[in-house]
């Protein structure tokens, strides 16, 4: 049984530590910096979507099984947690297609 620091000790970490994975490694395998994966452990910074899919792959557990335990990590920092989030460039074309959407409702009932 692997050795768990306070940090290892939220739904995350005990996620990544039942895969044997250590966060070196996640980092390593995700292509990014271990202080971004420790902010994503510990609720400092959002994960998109695509980071907690691929981790919901290399912890072995279902995307749901991510989703809850990045809500429980963001609970016990007192922070409302409103979902995974898609990457920006989604965000803003989703934005423009509704505004797109709303210019062209107002123009047909005009």
């Amino acid at each position: 049984m692997p050795r768990w620091s306070n940090e290892d000790r939220n739904a995350l970490g005990i996620l990544r530590n039942n895969a044997g994975l250590s966060r070196e490694a996640v980092a390593t395998t995700l292509n990014m910096s271990l202080s971004t994966l420790i902010r994503y452990e510990i609720g400092e910074s959002d994960i998109p979507m695509g980071v907690a899919e691929s981790m919901a792959v290399l912890y072995h557990v279902p995307f749901d099984t991510i989703r809850e335990a990045i809500k429980s990590v963001k609970e016990d920092r007192g922070i409302n947690f409103m979902g995974v989030y898609p990457p920006l460039m989604q965000v803003r074309a989703n934005k423009k297609s509704k505004q797109k959407l709303m210019n062209n409702k107002e123009a047909a009932s005009s």
